[in-house]
């Protein structure tokens, strides 16, 4: 009878009880009592069989949907243009190239979003959202960051504050709500995030750039930049640790693609103090 019922529960037609918090305080051995005495079935065999079920299939929905998150996790990271997979542009000549290239094609928007992001490195939903007002004339700019909840100020040099002043000039009757980046959707509407890393991994595609490339980029150019222009300087590791939030200095370096970099650069630098010809000369000075 218990398998039989269990099978009925199993059976994909049968809806199971909804709102089951209802049914957690009753007492299911006084139940199982009270029904023995009109009927020869086991009862409390009965209960126990259908709760481990349920138990059972509980337990199934919950490793099923841990799974699912964890696939998604691991598709957001694996993806080119996710942040976590995507480069700096370590070579200055290529973001060039790639700030021409959007001029070329009179992408102004593009350019000039392209230039301020590898300019003050913020996080992309942080540097889609900027408004027209946003910006003072000083170019110090204060923000909440949505990741962390904190302020931040960065500062937009005169270069960015050429583009900026270039783009703002570009966009007719904007008001200080005026989106600075304003999407093709509308014109109220900030561009999103996932639409200019496809620009900007279209660009790196025709100009054949060997970067993988998302909105992340402009940020990770931004650090390593700051880091190479910066070696000599004992703080400037402290000040992009700070700057990015992370945790300890290793974490930046890995962030900005300079671990793996330095990390190669040990191979390469490593000197035995002779080389395959000195050991072709001892060898052949033997045989003589």
């Amino acid at each position: 009878m218990a398998a039989e019922v269990i099978k009925l529960y199993q059976d994909e037609n049968v809806e199971p009880l909804q709102n089951m918090t209802r049914y957690a305080a009753i007492d299911y051995n006084l139940l199982a009592t009270k029904l023995a005495k009109y009927t020869n079935i086991d009862y409390n065999f009965l209960i126990s069989a259908l709760a481990d079920e349920m138990e059972r299939r509980q337990k199934a929905e919950q490793a099923q949907k841990k799974a699912a998150k964890a696939e998604a996790s691991v598709k957001r990271r694996t993806t080119v243009g996710a942040n976590g997979t995507v480069d700096p542009i370590r070579n200055k000549e290529d973001i060039l190239k790639i700030a021409r290239y959007f001029y070329d094609k009179g992408q102004l928007r593009n350019a000039a979003m392209f230039i301020i992001g590898c300019n003050i490195g913020l996080r992309g939903k942080d540097f889609c959202a900027i408004k027209i007002g946003d910006i003072p004339e000083s170019g110090v700019y204060r923000l909440k960051e949505r990741k962390t909840g904190k302020y931040r100020t960065v500062v937009l040099n005169n270069f960015a504050m050429q583009c900026y002043r270039e783009l703002v000039a570009s966009i007719p009757n904007h008001t200080d709500e005026t989106p600075l980046f304003i999407s093709q959707k509308g014109e109220n509407q900030s561009i999103e995030r996932s639409s200019f890393a496809r620009i900007l991994r279209n660009a790196g595609k025709d100009l054949n750039l060997p970067y993988k490339l998302g909105t992340h980029s402009m940020r990770k150019t931004f650090g390593y930049h700051l880091f190479m222009d910066n070696q000599q300087s004992p703080e400037i590791l402290a000040y992009l640790q700070e700057m990015f939030g992370h945790t300890n200095s290793r974490v930046t370096l890995r962030y900005i693609g300079l671990e793996e970099e330095k990390r190669n650069k040990l191979y390469e630098n490593l000197n035995y103090g002779f080389t395959l010809d000195d050991i072709k000369d001892i060898t052949e000075n033997k045989e003589k």
